[in-house]
């Protein structure tokens, strides 16, 4: 504080640099500023008279940090806030549907990867935590593989943000089991739960020139109601395509009735699903906005995660019991056609030719109850599975820690 001399009034102070043209008041560092954190105390004292203020210390770079602040203020900046920011996480979008509706097809149209149509894919091995196409997670546990060959993956950028599209196989497939396409669903869904790691949304696509929705079309909509569960289904879309193959009247037509039944789409549209065309002549610009439709949206848990998460035996999950349900069907179905033709084989056992008809439609029958009892078979073999790997990973996870609930 200054005097005026012979008053004893105090002199009217002058602002500092930092608040009249708002620069820091520590624009000019002396030279020989001490290198550590203490408040400069010793001697010899700061050239030109200067103040401990100015030194190289806490209290100086504070009063650096006040002026640059202030200058910030002026100058429309924040140094708090200009700080390289950590980028968003990649939006994960599902495609699925039955097989032969164009899911890969789509996934290419939107990322222009390329990946391969059909069957007989090359494993690949990527981190679900980097930018580049993935096949398989890893357990964090066990650091084995989950999933398999099938689950394809590819990046693209829309509106600035990194979305990753998922492409799934679909059920009906001549190759493989339903059993096995749930259990590479589950494995994958499960994995990414592991690593925290959400869908954003799905796009569950149909082929608009099906005439009926009966059959493969009913079993594939039903397992996919229920893995993903009905309170995600704000974030679903429903999607038609092929519609360069169907005349425009006859696919409005269709698309009304999938729309507006309740045993079709109707009850996932009461609860918030859309309903978009993939269609021609810009299929890439088709794909584009049916994907960027849900980059905005929160990310969502399916049903088959939490269900899996609870007790680990896919039978036991919604999805699992439709399937259960759909063999049981096929079952009785085969053993009903089996006693048919018995009788009528009982009814013509003089008629040689008819006999041999009716053994190769027997024949028939055998098979396709063979196949649905497999079916039983190899889905108790995968809770069996899951089960011991559920008491390997308690295990594992009791040797490293000493504790099963850390």
């Amino acid at each position: 504080m200054f005097f005026r001399s012979g008053d004893g009034l105090p002199e009217p102070q002058t602002l500092p640099p930092a608040y009249t043209s708002y620069r820091s008041p520590v624009v000019e560092e002396w030279p020989d500023a001490p290198e550590d954190d203490s408040i400069y105390s010793g001697s010899p004292s700061p050239p030109d008279g200067g103040s401990e203020t100015r030194g190289g210390g806490i209290f100086g770079r504070g009063m650096k940090f006040v002026g640059m602040v202030g200058s910030a203020v002026v100058n429309g900046t924040n140094v708090l806030l200009d700080r390289p920011k950590t980028p968003p996480p990649p939006v994960l979008i599902a495609v699925m549907g039955r097989t032969g509706t164009g899911k890969t097809s789509f996934v290419n149209a939107v990322t222009g990867r390329g990946l391969t149509v059909g069957h007989g894919l090359e494993a690949c091995e990527y981190s679900l935590s980097t930018n580049f196409p993935f096949i398989y997670l890893r357990d964090p546990l066990s650091n084995e593989a989950v999933g398999t060959q099938d689950i394809q993956t590819a990046s693209t950028t829309i509106n600035g943000r990194e979305v990753l599209l998922i492409d799934t196989p679909g059920f009906d497939d001549t190759n493989r089991s339903d059993v096995e396409i749930l259990s590479t669903i589950a494995d994958w869904v499960q994995g990414a739960n592991y690593l925290r790691k959400h869908l954003s949304g799905i796009i569950y696509l149909h082929r608009i020139t099906d005439k009926r929705m009966e059959g493969s079309n009913m079993k594939s909509l039903r397992m996919f109601r229920e893995l993903c569960g009905e309170k995600n289904f704000g974030n679903v879309i429903l999607c038609t395509t092929m519609w360069e193959d169907v005349g425009e009247e006859e696919g409005q037509r269709r698309e009304g009735e999938l729309r507006d039944k309740e045993k079709f789409w109707g009850s996932l549209v009461s609860h918030g699903a859309q309903v978009m065309r993939h269609r021609g002549p810009d299929l890439t610009a088709s794909a584009m906005k049916i994907a960027e439709s849900l980059t905005q949206k929160d990310t969502i848990v399916l049903q088959l995660q939490e269900e899996l998460g609870q007790n680990g035996s896919l039978s036991n999950t919604s999805a699992g019991r439709v399937l259960v349900s759909e063999i049981e069907d096929i079952k009785k179905k085969h053993q009903k056609e089996m006693a048919e033709i018995r009788a009528e084989m009982r009814a013509n056992s003089s008629d040689k030719r008819e006999l041999e008809l009716l053994k190769e439609y027997y024949e028939e029958e055998i098979e396709g109850l063979r196949k649905a009892t497999q079916a039983l078979e190899e889905l108790r073999a995968e809770d069996a599975r899951r089960y011991n790997k559920r008491l390997d990973d308690l295990q594992r996870k009791l040797d490293n820690s000493g504790c099963i609930v850390c």
